[in-house]
C-alpha cells in the first residue's frame, strides 16, 4: 500500500493515511492529495515486549504486598461478627421467620460456629497487632 512492499514496515504516516483513506471510502469522497500536507507527523510507535516486567511505582506505603493484603483481611474481618449474629439471632425467631424458624440444634451448631469464628477473628486481630 502507499508504493511499499509488503515485507516494508510500515510508519505511523502510513497508517494515518490507510485509516483517511478508509474513512474517505466510507463517507464517499476521495481522500485531496494535499490532505497530509501540513500535518503533524506521529513518531513511529516501538513495538512493546511484552515479556519484559517494570518495576511497579510505589503504592501508599512501603509495606510489602503481603503484609498489606494480611492487614486488608484483618480489617475486613471486623464485618463477620456483625453480619453471622444478627443472623443466627433472628433465624431463631418464630415472629421473625414464622414457618421458616430453625430447629433449636441448628440455632446451637450455628451459635457455635459463630462463636468459634469470632474467636478466630480476635485472636488473628491480637496476632496482627502484637506482631
Amino acid at each position: 500500500m502507499f508504493g511499499k512492499r509488503s515485507d516494508q514496515p510500515r510508519t505511523a504516516e502510513d497508517r494515518a493515511r490507510a485509516a483517511a483513506n478508509r474513512a474517505a471510502r466510507r463517507a464517499g469522497k476521495p481522500l485531496p492529495p494535499e490532505a497530509f500536507e501540513y500535518t503533524v507527523r506521529p513518531p513511529d510507535v516501538e513495538p512493546h515486549d511484552p515479556l519484559r516486567q517494570e518495576e511497579p511505582e510505589s503504592v501508599a506505603w512501603e509495606e510489602p504486598p503481603t503484609e498489606a493484603l494480611v492487614v486488608s483481611q484483618v480489617l475486613l474481618s471486623f464485618g463477620i461478627p456483625f453480619a453471622l449474629v444478627p443472623l443466627v439471632l433472628l433465624t431463631r425467631r418464630r415472629d421473625v421467620m414464622g414457618a421458616f424458624v430453625n430447629h433449636r440444634l441448628t440455632t446451637v451448631t450455628s451459635s457455635v460456629v459463630v462463636a468459634f469464628i469470632v474467636a478466630l477473628n480476635v485472636y488473628m486481630l491480637y496476632i496482627t497487632l502484637t506482631g
